[in-house]
């Protein structure tokens, strides 16, 4: 058993967190004294037998876990990635946070949110996708008006190329 403590912050309720390195939970009470980790999938509990508070007499609380289990703090950044689950998304540049015009592996610029996993080699949060079920890290993506996209794409195309568009229209009466 060991005292949680994680990058100098105490375990905080509704904050997120990864539990043994595959899923993102959300810290929270679910009972007036008992505190658990709950699936943001499924709101599964993490632990069979809740936390409860321990003190050490300078009304610190603390909560203590078996080594066994390895707790990763997540940056607030994740509730909006949970708010991208089936949006649309492009590829983009984390340090400009712009859009790089850079294809996913469905050979797509634009690709469907389908669930929010580990990355198995980053540890960090990734979309995985409906168009091939492959998977970005979350930060790497700019969540996307997919038409929107596509029509500025068309007039930067256009505005580069002006002979090699040719845009027809027909009605009818």
């Amino acid at each position: 058993m060991y005292r949680i403590e994680l990058s100098n912050h105490y375990l905080q309720t509704d904050k997120f967190y990864i539990v043994n390195g595959k899923t993102i939970c959300i810290f929270t009470k679910v009972t007036p004294k008992g505190y658990n980790f709950l699936n943001v999938k499924n709101s599964e509990k993490k632990f069979k037998q809740h936390l409860y508070p321990k003190s050490d007499g300078d009304e610190k609380y603390y909560f203590t876990l078996p080594a066994s289990v390895s707790i990763v703090i997540l940056d607030d950044d994740i509730k909006t990635y949970l708010s991208n689950k089936g949006e649309s998304v492009v590829k983009g540049s984390i340090s400009r946070g712009k859009p790089n015009n850079k294809k996913f592996k469905s050979g797509y610029y634009v690709n469907t949110v389908k669930d929010i996993i580990i990355h198995p080699i980053l540890n960090i949060p990734a979309y995985r996708f409906w168009e091939d079920n492959s998977y970005v890290e979350c930060r790497r993506c700019i969540a996307v008006n997919q038409h929107e996209y596509e029509q500025q794409r068309l007039i930067e195309l256009f505005k580069n190329n002006p002979d090699s568009l040719i845009i027809t229209a027909s009605q009818e009466i």
